[in-house]
C-alpha cells in the first residue's frame, strides 16, 4: 500500500510519499492486525538462533571484534541454563566446504559434498526450490546463498559441538536409543569431523572460554538453542557484550516436521531451514578502543516495511534544486509458541487464535537516507554540489517466509530458502524492462520475471534486448568472432568516468544492490564547476569527500578534466579528454561481470536443463563476482583518451582511431587503516585503430575491405616484464552480389593470405599467440510474411587456425570447414 501528494509552492515543489508492505494473517482477527505486519500462522517458533559476529573492517589489519559475554533473556527473564557455544569459521559463501560425510561399510569415508562454485545459478537464483537439506546441493541445486544472501551451515556446526565436546562416538540421540529402540547415531558416523580439524577453518568455544576475539576474515557462529526450555515463548533476546568493530547477524531456525509426530533426531533433517542472515547490529566506525560495549540482539521474523520520505524539487535563477529525505522502517515481531515441529494444516487457525491472545514481542531496524543536490547548465559554464547520506540499516526490500506448499502463479515452489524477497526499489542496472532479479527466473506470462534478456549496462543502447557485443545472438562474444569483432571490442579498451574507482567504468557497473541514488553507508558531499573558454573545449574541477557510516573507509578525491569535441560534417568527429586525478578510496565496490571464456555446449546444457540460468540463451558466458582491487587507497590517477572518426556520412573510406593511456601513482606510505602501502606506478595503454573503404562496382556489387588493429599493455613501472601486452592485426574483406532485391550472395574473407593473416599476438602470455583464416560463402533472402520478418542464411565456413606453440596447437588449433543453415523471424515496424 501506499500513497503521495504533491504541492507547488511558489518555485517549488513539495511532495510525501508513504509505503508499506506487510504480512497478513487471514485467520486472525482485524484488531490483531497491522502495518507492522504478522508472522504466518503455520509459520513455526523457532528453536534454535545463529548470530554471525564478525570484525566490520576485515582488512584494516587492527584487532577485530571481541565476545566478552552472553546472556539470553526467554520472555524478559535471564535464563542461565540456555548455554550457547560458538564455533569459528573462516570461509563464507560458496567457499564454505560442508564436512558431513558418512563411513561406508568397510570403514572409509565418503567424498566430501562439492562446493557450490557456481555463481552463475547462485546470483540469479532458481525458479525451484526444496527444503532438502544443503549437504545435498549439486549444481542445479542453489540453496547455499543467494545473491550474497546466506544462511549458516548448522548441520556442520551441531556436529562439531558434539565433536568437540563428546568426541567422534557421540550417540546424538541416546535418550531415543533407550526409550523408543532407536536406532543410533554417532557423529563420527556423519560427520568427517578428521578433516574439518586438518581443514583449519574450524574452532569451538564456550562460554567458559570468553573472551574470544575474531580479526580478519574469521569469524563467530553463536548458537542459541530453545527447544530445551520446552515452554511457550513470546520473546528472546541475545544480549552480547562486545568490543571494538563488530557486526552481527541474525539467522532463525525452526524444527522440521508436523505435529503430532515427533522431529527426528539427525540434525539433517531435525531443522526445516534457516533464514538468511539479515544485519542486526554494527558497530560505528571503526572503533579500536577495547571497551565493551552492550548489543541486544532482538529475535524475530520479518513482518512488515514502512518508507517514508519527503522530497523537494524545484527551479530558482536556472539553478536546479533537488533533495529527499528517506526513513526506512522494518518491522520484526517474534513468532510466538513452543518450539516444536509443524502445527498441521486443520489446526493452523488454533495457532492463529493463540497468537492473537499471546502475540510475540515486537521490534524494529529504523535507519534513515537523505540527499540534496543543486545544479546549473548556462553556455559557458556549469556547477553542481550535492550532500547526501544513506544510513548503514536503511533499506528498501523486505522479505517474508512462507511455508512449504506456497507456490507461485505459475504453480511452481516459491524460490530462495521459502523467502519472498520484496524489493519496492529493484535492482535494473541495465534500466531494461525486466529488472535484474525477481521472484521467478523462467518465463510466464502471469507475473513479472527476472532479466531474462540478460544485464549488460551500457551495451545496449538499441534497447533491442540482444547486448551489442552479441548481435547474432550466440554463444560467442563479437569481438572474438571472425567479421564481427571488426565493430566490437572488449570492454577493456572503452572510456568513460570511473567515479567509485573500482577500475570499471561507471556506465558498464552490473551489482547486486538496488537501484539508489547514492550506494548503502555512504555519506559525504561532492561538488564541481565547469567552464568552457572556446567552442567545444570544456574544464571542469571537482572535489568528493565521502566516507562510510559504520565502516571506516574513505574515498576522496580532487579531480580536474578536460575536454574537447568537434564534429566537423566534411572531415569527421574528434572527442579528447585528459584528467589528473588525486584520490583516497578504500570503499569496496563489488560487481557482476561477464568473463570472455564462453561455456561450452555442455557447459550451457547443465545450466539449462535445472531451469536456472535466466538468460541462458541470450547470455552463455561465464558470470561470476568481481571484488573492488583497491587500486586507488593512496593514489595520483591520469588519464588520457582521444577518439577520431575520419570520413564523411557519404564517404566511401573510414578511418577511426581509439586511444587510451592510464597512469595510477600508487603513493608510499600509510593508508586509512594504518596499513602500509608501497609506491608504484601502473599503466594501461590501448589502441583500436581501424581503416576501411567500401568498393561499389554498379548497383550490385560491392565490397568491403579493412584493416583493424588493437593493442593492449599494461605493465607496473618498478617490474622489469608487462603484466599484459598483446596485439591484435585484423584484415578483413567482403564482397556481395545482389541477385534479386531481397536475395544477396556473401562472400568473407577473415585473413588474407599468407602474408595477412588474423594475427594474435601476445608477448606476456607467449601460449596464446596464434594465426586463424577464416573464408564464409553463404547466400542471404530477407522476406516479410504476414506481419513478420524472416531472414534465412544458408552457407558454409572454412577456418584454419594455428597456435604458434606446438604443445597448445596439438588441443587447440583448429582446420574444419562447416554448413549452416539459420533462421530469423522477427516483427515488422509499425
Amino acid at each position: 500500500m501506499g500513497a503521495h501528494y504533491e504541492r507547488h509552492v511558489g518555485f517549488m515543489n513539495f511532495g510525501a510519499t508513504f509505503v508499506n508492505a506487510h504480512q497478513y494473517e487471514p485467520m486472525m482477527e482485524q484488531k490483531a492486525l497491522s502495518t507492522k505486519g504478522v508472522p504466518g500462522a503455520i509459520q513455526n517458533a523457532p528453536a534454535l538462533l545463529a548470530l554471525r559476529i564478525s570484525d566490520d573492517s576485515p582488512t584494516d589489519g587492527q584487532g577485530g571484534v571481541v565476545i566478552h559475554s552472553v546472556s539470553v533473556r526467554v520472555n524478559g527473564i535471564v535464563r542461565p541454563e540456555v548455554e550457547p557455544f560458538i564455533v569459528r569459521l573462516s570461509e563464507r559463501g560458496d567457499d564454505r566446504q560442508s564436512y558431513i560425510s558418512g563411513r561406508l561399510r568397510n570403514g572409509d569415508r565418503k567424498p566430501l559434498p562439492p562446493l557450490a562454485n557456481d555463481y552463475q545459478s547462485i546470483n540469479r537464483g532458481s525458479s525451484y526450490n526444496t527444503y532438502d537439506p544443503y549437504i545435498n546441493y549439486a549444481a542445479f541445486d542453489v540453496d547455499v546463498y543467494y545473491r550474497g544472501y546466506e544462511f549458516p551451515f548448522w548441520i556442520d556446526h551441531l556436529f562439531y559441538r558434539d565433536f568437540k565436546l563428546h568426541g567422534p562416538e557421540h550417540v546424538i540421540n541416546q535418550v531415543r536409543v533407550d526409550n523408543e529402540g532407536e536406532k543410533p547415531i554417532v557423529v563420527d558416523a556423519e560427520f568427517a569431523h578428521e578433516l574439518a580439524e586438518e581443514s583449519g577453518t574450524y574452532g569451538f568455544a564456550t562460554l567458559d572460554d570468553l573472551p574470544q576475539a575474531f580479526d580478519g576474515e574469521e569469524y563467530a557462529m553463536l548458537y542459541v538453542d530453545l527447544e530445551p526450555l520446552g515452554e511457550f515463548i513470546e520473546s528472546v533476546e541475545v544480549d552480547l557484550s562486545l568490543a571494538n568493530d563488530y557486526h552481527v547477524e541474525l539467522s532463525e531456525l525452526d524444527i522440521a516436521g508436523t505435529t503430532p509426530n515427533p522431529s527426528r533426531s539427525n540434525y539433517r533433517d531435525r531443522y526445516r531451514y534457516a533464514s538468511y542472515f539479515r544485519t542486526v547490529a554494527r558497530a560505528k566506525g571503526n572503533p579500536q578502543d577495547g571497551v565493551p560495549r552492550l548489543v541486544r540482539v532482538k529475535s524475530g521474523v520479518p513482518t512488515g516495511l514502512s518508507l517514508y520520505s519527503v522530497n523537494a524539487h524545484g527551479v530558482l535563477r536556472g539553478f536546479e534544486i533537488n533533495a529527499e529525505f528517506s526513513r526506512s522502517r522494518s518491522f520484526y515481531q517474534y513468532a510466538s509458541g513452543t518450539p516444536q515441529p509443524r502445527v498441521a494444516l486443520e489446526d493452523v487457525s488454533t495457532n492463529a487464535l493463540q497468537r492473537e491472545a499471546m502475540p510475540g514481542g515486537r521490534s524494529s531496524v529504523n535507519d534513515n537516507a537523505f540527499y540534496v543536490t543543486v545544479k546549473k547548465d548556462a553556455e559557458r559554464w556549469g556547477f553542481g554540489a550535492e550532500v547526501f547520506s544513506i544510513g548503514p540499516l536503511y533499506t528498501t526490500e523486505f522479505r517474508s517466509y512462507i511455508g512449504r506448499d506456497e507456490r507461485d502463479t505459475s504453480g511452481n515452489p516459491i524460490a530462495y530458502n521459502n523467502t519472498m524477497i520484496h524489493r519496492l526499489v529493484e535492482d535494473n542496472d541495465d534500466n531494461d524492462r525486466y529488472p535484474d532479479s525477481w521472484y521467478n527466473n523462467a518465463p510466464s506470462g502471469l507475473q513479472g520475471q527476472s532479466d531474462v534478456d540478460g544485464i549488460f549496462p551500457g551495451l545496449d543502447e538499441d534497447k533491442d534486448g540482444i547486448p551489442d557485443t552479441n548481435r547474432n545472438f550466440n554463444a560467442i562474444p563479437d569481438y572474438q568472432e571472425p567479421f564481427l569483432m571488426y565493430t566490437a571490442d572488449p570492454p577493456i579498451y572503452d572510456f568513460g568516468e570511473d567515479a567509485n574507482h573500482n577500475d570499471v567504468i561507471d556506465v558498464r557497473e552490473n551489482d547486486i544492490d538496488a537501484d539508489l541514488p547514492y550506494d548503502q553507508d555512504i555519506k559525504g558531499f561532492h561538488t564541481y564547476l565547469s567552464v568552457a573558454p572556446l567552442r567545444g573545449v570544456n574544464l571542469t574541477l571537482g572535489v568528493k569527500d565521502t566516507r562510510q557510516i559504520a565502516g571506516p573507509a574513505p574515498d576522496r578525491s580532487f579531480y580536474s578534466r578536460i575536454g574537447y569535441a568537434r564534429r566537423i560534417p566534411s572531415l569527421g568527429n574528434f572527442m579528447a579528454s585528459a584528467s589528473i586525478e588525486r584520490i583516497k578510496d578504500g570503499i569496496e565496490d563489488e560487481l557482476s561481470v561477464y568473463s570472455d571464456r564462453v561455456l561450452t555446449v555442455a557447459e550451457q546444457f547443465e545450466l539449462d536443463f535445472a531451469g536456472l540460468q535466466r538468460n541462458i540463451k541470450v547470455a552463455p558466458f561465464l558470470e561470476g563476482p568481481r571484488e573492488d582491487p583497491l587500486l586507488f587507497l593512496n593514489s595520483t590517477r591520469s588519464r588520457i583518451y582521444v577518439d577520431t572518426k575520419w570520413g564523411s556520412v557519404n564517404s566511401a573510406w573510414k578511418i577511426r582511431n581509439k586511444i587510451k593511456f592510464e597512469t595510477n601513482n600508487q603513493h608510499a606510505g600509510e593508508v586509512f587503516d594504518g596499513t602500509i602501502q608501497e609506491g608504484r606506478r601502473l599503466n594501461r595503454w590501448t589502441m583500436v585503430n581501424t581503416f576501411d573503404y567500401k568498393w561499389q562496382f554498379g548497383s550490385r556489387i560491392g565490397l568491403f575491405s579493412g584493416i583493424k588493429m588493437r593493442y593492449l599493455r599494461e605493465w607496473d613501472s618498478d617490474e622489469e616484464n608487462d603484466t599484459t601486452r598483446e596485439t591484435h592485426m585484423i584484415p578483413i574483406a567482403k564482397l556481395q552480389y545482389w541477385l534479386t532485391e531481397r536475395t544477396r550472395l556473401q562472400f568473407g574473407m577473415q585473413g588474407l593470405g599468407f602474408f595477412l593473416p588474423y594475427r594474435v599476438e601476445d608477448s606476456v602470455g607467449l601460449d596464446n599467440t596464434f594465426e586463424q583464416y577464416d573464408a564464409v560463402l553463404m547466400i542471404s533472402n530477407s522476406s516479410k510474411y504476414f506481419g513478420y520478418l524472416i531472414s534465412t542464411n544458408a552457407g558454409i565456413n572454412r577456418r584454419n587456425k594455428e597456435y604458434e606453440s606446438d604443445d597448445i596447437g596439438t588441443i587447440r588449433n583448429e582446420d574444419f570447414v562447416a554448413a549452416f543453415v539459420n533462421v530469423i523471424v522477427g516483427f515488422e515496424a509499425e
